[in-house]
């Protein structure tokens, strides 16, 4: 069953590497390094474990009212193995509140049965769309007030730090 799992995962892993439109891209495979190719084995092996409902949890990203998780949340993550939270600007006060918040749900995810870290989403188009404005977050650039792509590619890297510094995982 190990190796069907493995084989699952390897696929998984080869999937992202194939071109919808020419197929099998053999430079994008020969560049991945052995800890990309080790990560999508055991991600086949962890899914291959899971129930159907917990597949589906995977796949679900989900809010909450308020700057703390309540018990409906917690209840997710743990019983359902939620795959993700989304949060908006009435879960955020200011950065301490919001690591604080993350560490707790990560947590969470982590003592649950399969320990998947979750994905965290917020909404941080730069201009008038702020979700996050807490302590070091500077980079709210609109995206009307991008020039060429090397200012997108530059404002895209500084807001993913960031979000990522906060544990922000998904823009």
């Amino acid at each position: 069953m190990q190796i069907v799992s493995a084989v699952v995962g390897l696929l998984v892993c080869l999937a992202t590497w194939v071109n919808p439109q020419t197929g099998y891209d053999s430079e994008a495979w020969a560049q991945m390094s052995y800890q990309e190719i080790r990560a999508g084995i055991q991600a086949g092996v962890l899914v291959r474990q899971m129930s159907l409902e917990e597949r589906v949890g995977q796949m679900l990203m989900c809010g909450f009212w308020g700057t703390e998780p309540d018990s409906q949340i917690i209840d997710m993550i743990r019983q359902h193995n939620l795959g993700g939270v989304m949060l908006l600007k009435y879960n955020i006060e200011n950065r301490e509140q919001l690591t604080g918040l993350l560490d707790h749900l990560q947590e969470t995810a982590r003592s649950s049965h399969f320990a998947v870290p979750l994905l965290v989403a917020v909404d941080q188009e730069g201009g008038l769309v702020n979700r996050v404005l807490a302590q070091g977050v500077a980079e709210f650039t609109a995206q009307t007030d991008i020039q060429n792509t090397q200012q997108a590619y530059q404002v895209a890297t500084n807001r993913a730090q960031e979000l990522k510094a906060l544990g922000i995982n998904v823009n």
